[in-house]
């Protein structure tokens, strides 16, 4: 079982389950579909109505057994006009045996469509509305009722509803439950297989498990958690975290407020985690961060619904709060920065400012000047982070390194003698007397003109 996605991925979250990328507008259900009709039978050895009835049966386990959901469909029969292969062309089309030489292994595939309207943006990852879907079964596989297999009658067929039951979870976005070794999809499950779900059931045990064996109806005890979990994250009761700062990047003691916005009622428990230890079990909160860093904000939730009951959510924002401290020297230097003689008078600088908390650093400014201190006006000023300098004569020189960000504003000045050697590279002088660490000029020069990182 496979599905052929067709709209840019990113790598899942941190789930058992993952998604497709696809998701449908509910303002757009019921979802119309037809079956492709090749003049004769829909499957061979089947009579054309149990195929329609297992079909309408595979939809309607998702539509009626996923009650928080909201899906719903409706079918428009059997299409002889319609493309026996997945079109773009607005018909969402179930075709059986139509199709051989697919990939060795697969038994049906659903391939989809996205438009280019972005649905919602979750836990960092973009998800875009579908504009169409069609699935198709492998016409070199032969099929079986689940009526059949229940009498002992299969001799190496494969439940024709068990794989479109599976097919219709990748039409409605869902992707497999945990890993398939021969897969590098990279919408798929990272979870081993065994792994237990968030009801205990192996994921191996979910309909979204990207394999069925012969004579296998499939999943005994119909949708896992996982399958659930799946779908109610893109179509069930959801809180997304919202920020009611309106700063998220500053120095340490910087406050920051968030709430939520649901798709239904407010949940009645949560439990926010600011990232740097610390928890609430306020609705909407403000935290005071003190330490500098880059700090995720997860909150998970628990709350009732009429159609769904108990339920639960959470959400996800990723290095959303940057806390900055004054600028100083990175781990294992004494000073914010070091030179080194390049070649004639010029002289590179190596900015050796600590970047570990990513967006702290806005400004980085050089100011040179003749002599032994950084007095008057400077006789040249550079923003860039290691640049190469050159200057005018030999003799006495400053250079006053100054950086800003969130954080504050710190600066340091170095005097040495400059020196027009040709072709005589010095060895690197560090304020404070330590020396460049191997490597980090080549990495730090590279960074360009003045910075501005900004959070994505």
């Amino acid at each position: 079982m496979s599905a052929l996605f067709l709209i840019a991925l990113v790598s899942p979250a941190a789930h058992a389950w993952s998604h497709t990328g696809w998701v449908w507008d509910v303002d757009d259900l019921p979802l119309e579909y037809s079956i492709y009709d090749p003049g004769g039978d829909l499957v061979a050895g089947m009579d054309n109505d149990y195929v329609e009835e297992a079909t309408a049966t595979a939809f309607s386990r998702w539509t009626t057994g996923m009650p928080c959901g909201g899906l719903s469909v409706d079918y428009n029969g059997l299409d002889r006009r319609a493309a026996a292969v997945p079109t773009n062309d607005g018909d969402y089309i179930v075709s059986y045996g139509t199709q051989s030489g697919i990939d060795g292994g697969v038994l049906a595939y659903t391939r989809c469509f996205a438009s280019s309207r972005l649905a919602f943006v979750r836990e960092g990852r973009s998800y875009y509305y579908a504009s169409d879907c069609d699935i198709t079964f492998n016409g070199e596989y032969t099929w079986i009722s689940d009526e059949d297999i229940d009498a002992g009658l299969c001799s190496g067929q494969t439940s024709l509803l068990g794989v479109a039951t599976h097919e219709v979870g990748h039409l409605w976005g869902l992707a497999h439950s945990c890993d398939d070794p021969n897969d590098d999809d990279p919408t798929k499950g990272e979870e081993p297989c065994d792994t237990p779900g968030p009801d205990g059931q192996p994921l191996r045990d979910s309909t979204m498990f990207w394999s069925l064996g012969r004579c296998d109806p499939g999943p005994e005890g119909g949708f896992t958690a996982d399958d659930q979990e799946s779908l109610y994250r893109l179509y069930g009761p959801t809180c997304d975290i919202v920020v009611e700062s309106d700063v998220v990047r500053g120095g340490a003691g910087m406050e920051v407020c968030f709430s939520l916005t649901c798709s239904e009622e407010a949940p009645s428990d949560v439990e926010w985690r600011f990232g740097d230890g610390t928890t609430s079990d306020e609705q909407a909160p403000c935290h005071t961060y003190e330490t500098k860093g880059q700090f995720s904000v997860n909150v998970e939730m628990e709350g009732q619904s009429d159609s769904c009951g108990t339920w639960t959510d959470d959400d996800r924002e990723t290095a959303l709060v940057v806390v900055c401290g004054a600028p100083e020297p990175a781990t294992g230097f004494n000073g914010l920065f070091t030179y080194a003689h390049h070649d004639g008078l010029v002289y590179q600088m190596v900015n050796q400012v600590d970047t570990t908390v990513y967006g702290c650093i806005e400004t980085v400014t050089w100011e040179v000047y003749k002599g032994g201190s950084a007095s008057g006006e400077p006789i040249n000023v550079v923003t860039a982070w290691s640049p190469k300098i050159e200057l005018p004569s030999e003799g006495s020189y400053t250079v006053k390194l100054i950086v800003g960000g969130p954080g504050g504003v710190e600066a340091e000045e170095l005097t040495f003698q400059a020196e027009d050697k040709r072709g005589e590279a010095t060895r690197a002088c560090a304020t404070g007397g330590a020396g460049a660490a191997p490597g980090l000029m080549g990495l730090l020069v590279g960074l360009g003109a003045a910075l501005r990182r900004r959070r994505r």
